[in-house]
């Protein structure tokens, strides 16, 4: 059975040194079993794609050091032409949940603490983890599996020395309550950007 990896990313990413910034989730919205590995986006359909977790960051996170809207496409249109991206995506549960399930509440209810805090370690243990230069947790909510999962994502931050940030949950019709949060790591994610075109 196929399994969904525990982070996914563009091309080869993975074969160079530049900064990356993580993004944060809640779970996949697939019915697959997570493992640890690290996948790959499908180009072809995310060079298609218009909505969704992955346009939404990389729209969000263009905006911060484009500024100007009809430029926008062209950052992830660069990212797909080199290739590589410095953006990351990873999910705070270890266990996935169909888009069309309507009691994610209760599903996510029933996870432990230790699975929650082991997938969280997985994810900060990996061979990517010492490039980690922001994380960005969005969708965080008051239930119980949230806050552990925030509170353990800020401690694994907060001992290698990496910025973190909550945002809202990553869908375009946020947009102007994802600006307003990033915007306190602007400068942040234009570096990170910068270190990313210098490699390049």
């Amino acid at each position: 059975m196929t399994k969904h990896p525990m982070i996914y990313l563009l091309g080869d990413t993975e074969q160079h040194s530049y900064p990356l910034i993580l993004t944060i989730g809640r779970e996949p919205n697939q019915d697959l079993e997570l493992d640890n590995s690290i996948g790959h986006l499908n180009t072809a359909e995310f060079s298609k794609q218009r909505g969704g977790v992955f346009v939404t960051a990389y729209t969000q996170i263009a905006k911060q050091f484009i500024g100007d809207n009809t430029l926008i496409s062209q950052f992830k249109g660069y990212c797909l032409e080199n290739n590589a991206s410095p953006i990351l995506f990873a999910n705070a549960y270890p266990k996935a949940i169909k888009n069309d399930v309507v009691n994610k509440v209760q599903l996510r209810a029933q996870l432990t603490a230790e699975e929650i805090r082991q997938h969280i370690s997985n994810l900060f243990n990996c061979a990517l983890a010492k490039r980690y230069a922001l994380v960005i947790q969005h969708g965080v909510d008051n239930s119980t599996a949230s806050q552990i999962a925030q509170q353990t994502v800020k401690q694994y931050c907060h001992e290698l020395g990496i910025d973190y940030i909550t945002s809202a949950y990553f869908y375009n019709g946020n947009s102007e309550k994802i600006q307003r949060d990033l915007s306190s790591v602007k400068s942040n994610i234009n570096a990170i950007v910068a270190e990313f075109t210098k490699k390049r």
